[in-house]
């Protein structure tokens, strides 16, 4: 109806999918599109940053580059403060997961015929408390590699004041 190019949904469609995606799996989030929208968006769709989302994610990779070519220590703190702070809290939470998930493409696997394809997804997120009651939260999500995903968690980190809070608590199940 909204003749949109193939590929693309509307911000609200990719909103709404983007919170059920944040409770289900990708099995199922595709029968409550269709249930509640009736629509069916493939997982390239999904997994493709569209327009915001991909001005956000090429910024992020632009200042995970920068950061990445400094060497560790001084000045990638210094280039990291260097920019705007969102938060200075007292305590701040950091937490990191993964999720290996089914994509749609089959590779060879000699004597095994045709396997799925499996892709980790990256999530943190940091999190912080504003005097008694209001909570803070900043997530990201990414394919990058371990060592670029975890550069970019710790600038946003840095920027929500990892370095000038009292506490920093590190969440993690242990995994790489």
């Amino acid at each position: 109806m909204l003749d949109l190019p193939p590929g693309e949904v509307t911000v609200g469609l990719g909103k709404r999918a983007l919170r059920l995606a944040t409770h289900l799996s990708f099995a199922g989030l595709q029968d409550e599109l269709r249930y509640q929208h009736d629509v069916r968006l493939s997982d390239t769709v999904l997994e493709s940053p569209r327009r915001p989302g991909g001005v956000a994610d090429a910024d992020r990779r632009r200042n995970m580059e920068a950061l990445r070519v400094l060497p560790e220590g001084v000045a990638r703190e210094e280039e990291a403060l260097s920019k705007p702070p969102i938060a200075r809290p007292r305590r701040l939470y950091v937490s990191c997961d993964g999720v290996m998930y089914p994509t749609r493409y089959r590779e060879a696997k000699e004597g095994e015929g045709r396997r799925l394809v499996y892709q980790e997804m990256k999530c943190g997120t940091v999190f912080w408390q504003e005097g008694n009651d209001t909570w803070h939260k900043r997530v990201l999500t990414s394919r990058d590699d371990v060592d670029r995903f975890g550069l970019s968690l710790w600038e946003l980190a840095v920027r929500c004041g990892m370095l000038q809070a009292d506490e920093v608590i590190f969440i993690s199940d242990g995994g790489a």
